[in-house]
C-alpha cells in the first residue's frame, strides 16, 4: 500500500486542538485520508476515498467535498502555496490509482 505524509502545523484553534506545539498529520493512502495529531496519536477525522465528491485548492488549504454533503467535508490547512500545490499532485495521483483500481474491481 502507498504511503505518502505530509507534516502540517496547525495554526488555528478549535475545541479539541492542543495548542502546545502539536503537529496535525495528513496521512495520504491508497483509499483513504486521515488525520491526526503528533502528541497523543489522536485522529480529528478519517476519509475513504469512496466518500469523496471532489478536492479543490482554496486559498488556505485543500477542500475534500464528501458526497453526503457540505457539513461533511474536511479541511486540510496548508497555508503555503508550493506545499499546497505539491499535496494536491499527490492526491490527484493517489486518486487517479484508485480509480482506476475501483473500475477494476
Amino acid at each position: 500500500m502507498c504511503l505518502r505524509c505530509l507534516p502540517i502545523t496547525s495554526h488555528f484553534l478549535s475545541p479539541h486542538q492542543d495548542i502546545g506545539g502539536e503537529d496535525n498529520i495528513i496521512l495520504l493512502t491508497a483509499i483513504r485520508v486521515v488525520s491526526f495529531w503528533s502528541r497523543k496519536l489522536t485522529v480529528e477525522w478519517e476519509l475513504p476515498f469512496t466518500h469523496v465528491q471532489g478536492v479543490t485548492i482554496e486559498d488556505t488549504g485543500i477542500r475534500f467535498a464528501h458526497k453526503a454533503g457540505k457539513e461533511h467535508d474536511k479541511f486540510v490547512y496548508i497555508p503555503d502555496k508550493s506545499s499546497q500545490n505539491w499535496f494536491f499532485g499527490q492526491i490527484a495521483g493517489v486518486v487517479k490509482s484508485f480509480n482506476v483500481k475501483k473500475r477494476m474491481d
